[in-house]
């Protein structure tokens, strides 16, 4: 569990981070790295989502919009609108809109979420 909330730091502190950073970052290979994950019933790629998930729902909280959001925020994402827009999507099964109506409100007020 440890294991998960270091590499969960890490993902969410230095986007966009890859698998061979994260395993040398630990002093794994990247076979040890992904075996350690199994172990934790997980892969790379689900705590990746799961990093640039959290990192885009704070985006949208603050700023409205992750395009308007400064770099560091927005760096794990496209800065082509289709692009960003097919991201957000598959990563929280919302619409670019419906994802800020959800977390803003319909007329700016924030919303419990």
């Amino acid at each position: 569990v440890a294991f998960l909330c270091r590499l969960r730091a890490l993902l969410d502190t230095s986007p966009p981070a890859d698998l061979p950073l994260c395993a040398a970052h630990f002093g794994f290979s990247v076979a040890t790295m992904k075996r350690r994950l199994k172990a934790q019933g997980t892969h790379f790629q689900q705590q990746l989502d799961e990093a640039r998930r959290l990192q885009l729902l704070r985006a949208v909280t603050a700023f409205g919009d992750p395009a308007t959001a400064p770099q560091p925020t927005t760096s794990a994402f496209s800065t082509d609108p289709s692009n960003r827009n097919r991201e957000q999507r598959r990563l929280t099964g919302l619409t670019a809109l419906q994802l800020r109506h959800l977390l803003i409100g319909y007329a700016g007020e924030r919303v419990e979420y």
